[in-house]
């Protein structure tokens, strides 16, 4: 009788020579080694892909479906199965009952259905969208994006850089080793940064976005909610509701500006060197707690040559930031700014955006931070760094540091004696009309070209020196 149970029925279909090669498979187990269609039954079902691109069905029973190394189509049926991708490209989908989703090795996409799902990323960058259920959503080690549904869905990221974002209910979001991107939906999250430096962003909701280990941004949105930096240095925006914000153990600027007067918002800096961001109304209500530097943004400067505050910090769009002549520290957000130093001895952050960056008189120190940025030095002796974008550097007159870092990026000494590192990218190096020192050791072919000065180069066996201007090539 189990014998009879097993048989395997095939069926060719050949409509058209295209379609010679798919097979439909019914009351079977394995496919071929062609495009197969295998369906399972009304019992519990173990349904296998092969080295096609399989269609893989569940029945009416708690089935098990594995693809093969195709880019396979799995799909659940009436009850709790459990669906696993394989080598490809593949598509998961859930049905009816609570069924578990797995990636495999692939860019793979996992899509909830009406059940209460598990969904779990494989090594791939996978694509994970939560269905009608509650819904548990996992990343994997690729670089995910995750989009929750109708349920009040749990997610955490994985160890790639993850972007999650919330769905219509009250979700919970993590973030795990990657520098990930949370964004909250329509509903009233909880969201927490993981080890990277991660971006968190609130919505209509009252949410609650807590940092975590990395230098994090927070910004709670329109809803009323409650922002917590953790142990980096921490940039925490309340958006325009009525928020309570907390600094973590980090240095952490807390900027509340935004918001309007309400007499519940709470600042509280806590125990790093934290700078709070207010309007004069905050500090009258002693709403501003433990912070070492209050900046007031409502303030009219007494002195009409006084052009701004030591401290400059743009918000989440595009602004045009100027520092003044004394040393500043002036800092793009999530926009897309322009940053210019001021006559003193400057510190210029471009931020999350694609920024443009401008040393002016005095000895700066330039990061683009992330985006793909344009950083400039100006006569001092600069110290300039892209980190994770595909970067422009440019040195300016001075001796100039000059650090491409994780981009493929360009960097172009200046008239100084400049010190060049391009970083752990496919980069582009120049050398100015000064005595530099340039080093590509990174593993990558990089391109480098000397200029006029005496020039010593640390450079891999595969990267390509051009021109023949260089006094010094050491190969490493």
């Amino acid at each position: 009788m189990r014998a009879a149970l097993c048989t395997t029925l095939v069926l060719l279909l050949a409509v058209s020579p295209a379609a010679a090669d798919r097979r439909v498979v019914r009351k079977g187990h394995r496919a071929g080694a062609g495009r197969d269609l295998v369906l399972g039954t009304s019992h519990r079902d173990v349904l296998f892909g092969r080295a096609g691109n399989d269609t893989l069905r569940g029945g009416r029973g708690a089935d098990r479906l594995y693809g093969g190394t195709g880019d396979d189509r799995l799909a659940g049926g009436a009850a709790a199965d459990h669906l696993n991708g394989g080598a490809g490209r593949d598509t998961l989908s859930g049905q009816s009952a609570d069924d578990a989703l797995r990636g495999g090795a692939g860019d793979d996409r996992l899509l909830g259905g009406n059940g209460n799902d598990w969904l779990i990323g494989g090594s791939g960058a996978d694509t994970l969208l939560g269905g009608a259920g509650d819904d548990h959503v996992r990343g994997g080690w690729g670089d995910d994006r995750i989009v929750l549904g109708f349920g009040h869905d749990r997610a955490r990221g994985g160890p790639g850089a993850d972007r999650i974002t919330g769905g219509n209910a009250a979700d919970r979001i993590w973030g795990e080793a990657g520098n990930d991107d949370l964004r909250g939906g329509s509903g009233s999250d909880i969201m927490r940064g993981g080890g990277g430096n991660d971006h968190l962003v609130g919505s209509s909701g009252r949410d609650t976005l807590r940092g975590d280990a990395g230098n994090d941004q927070l910004s709670g949105g329109h809803g009323d909610d409650f922002l917590r930096g953790g142990r980096g240095n921490d940039i925490v925006d309340g958006g325009a509701g009525v928020d309570e914000l907390r600094g973590g153990s980090g240095n952490d600027i807390l900027r509340s500006a935004d918001a309007p007067p309400a007499a519940d918002r709470l600042v509280d800096c806590g125990p790093g060197e934290d700078v709070a961001l207010v309007d004069a109304a905050d500090l009258a209500a002693h709403r501003v707690r433990d912070c070492e530097r209050v900046e007031l943004t409502d303030q009219i400067p007494p002195d009409p040559g006084y052009d701004g505050l030591h401290l400059v910090v743009g918000t989440k769009l595009t602004n045009v930031l100027r520092g003044t002549p004394r040393g500043d520290k002036v800092m793009g957000l999530a926009g897309h700014d322009w940053v210019f130093g001021g006559a003193g001895d400057d510190k210029l952050l471009g931020g999350s955006g694609n920024d443009r960056v401008f040393g002016q008189a005095g000895d700066d120190v330039i990061e683009g931070q992330e985006g793909n940025d344009r950083l400039s030095g100006g006569p001092g002796r600069d110290v300039i760094a892209g980190r994770t974008g595909n970067d422009v550097i440019r040195g300016g007159s001075g001796g100039d540091r000059l650090t491409g870092d994780r981009g493929d990026d360009i960097l172009r000494g200046g008239p100084g004696n400049d010190r060049i590192w391009g970083g752990f990218g496919h980069d582009r190096v120049s050398g100015g009309p000064g005595n530099d020192r340039i080093n590509v050791l990174d593993w990558t072919r990089d391109r480098v070209r000397c200029g006029s000065g005496t020039d010593i180069v640390f450079a891999d066996k595969v990267d390509r020196i051009v021109g023949g201007g260089c006094e010094r090539v050491v190969r490493g």
